[in-house]
């Protein structure tokens, strides 16, 4: 138990180092000299949710490492990445180089860190396929994308305005007035489209789920959620303060639920029963 312990606080420091440093512009990042404690609350976040994952999950050594950190880097920075399309006054192309390189490097070491500190090393070869295109329903994969739409808009219609309007309604309003994008049909396309990428990159680490599909589920909204959730946590500036805790109540239960649709969605189709030779 101890033992345990201690290799998840050291998971925690290397976590919190990984997070500090900004690799694209070789520098540290703006929240460890401002709110180093809001840094650490991001770590402990993260840890968690990746580790109760781990718990779940089949497999060891590189295979696991490398689904685990396609399923960060999708979280983290892909579907990041993708917002920059239709929201460059918040999130400018000129940072999408800077998002890649510490999004990917950090996805990886992150990851690799977890499985060997979490006891999954052992060191033997192993091999599998990490997205087994024979299973995949292609109807269902496409159904993921326009649910997770579908749950963009309906969690900020009642998650995000009703909790933001509780807290300070003139900071509400005025937020919702000044949004006000000129083609809405197509952020709709890019959300149904960011949902396909986001489940694709999370699928190989679904496939080392372990236990039942609404078990794989709840597994991958935990960590839909929690990693998503610490990511606003970094960007709460973006927002203004009175109204910051909706959005973040709001990406929290999309993100969860997200996790659900996913483990429905690109749950292996059933295995063809073999044909009978006539004898």
């Amino acid at each position: 138990m101890v033992k345990r312990i201690g290799l998840l606080l050291l998971l925690v420091l290397v976590t919190f180092g990984l997070y500090a440093v900004d690799l694209w512009r070789l520098g540290l990042s703006p929240l460890l000299g401002s709110t180093p404690w809001l840094l650490l609350l991001v770590t402990l976040i993260d840890v968690a949710v990746i580790s109760i994952a781990l718990s779940r999950a089949a497999g060891a050594d590189w295979p696991l490492a490398g689904r685990l950190a396609l399923l960060i880097f999708g979280v983290k920075t892909a579907v990041v990445v993708v917002e920059t399309i239709y929201l460059p006054d918040v999130l400018p192309l000129a940072w999408v180089p800077g998002l890649l390189v510490n999004g990917g490097v950090t996805a990886l070491l992150l990851a690799l860190a977890a499985v060997w500190l979490n006891g999954r090393w052992s060191g033997m070869p192993t091999t599998s396929y990490w997205f087994p295109w024979s299973t995949l329903s292609w109807r269902r994969w496409l159904a993921t994308g326009l649910l997770w739409m579908v749950l963009f808009v309906a969690s900020g219609l009642l998650v995000f305005q009703p909790v933001a309007r509780a807290l300070d309604r003139a900071a509400a309003d005025a937020y919702l007035a000044a949004f006000t994008p000129e083609n809405p049909m197509l952020i709709l396309a890019f959300q149904a489209g960011r949902g396909l990428l986001w489940a694709l990159l999370a699928w190989p680490f679904l496939n080392s789920l372990c236990g039942s599909g609404w078990r794989r589920g709840m597994v991958l909204g935990l960590l839909f959620a929690g990693l998503m959730g610490s990511s606003q946590l970094q960007a709460i500036d973006l927002l203004p303060d009175a109204i910051w805790p909706a959005h973040l109540a709001e990406v929290v239960v999309e993100n969860f639920l997200f996790g659900l649709v996913v483990a429905w969605g690109l749950r292996p189709l059933p295995a063809k029963p073999t044909p009978c030779l006539a004898t």
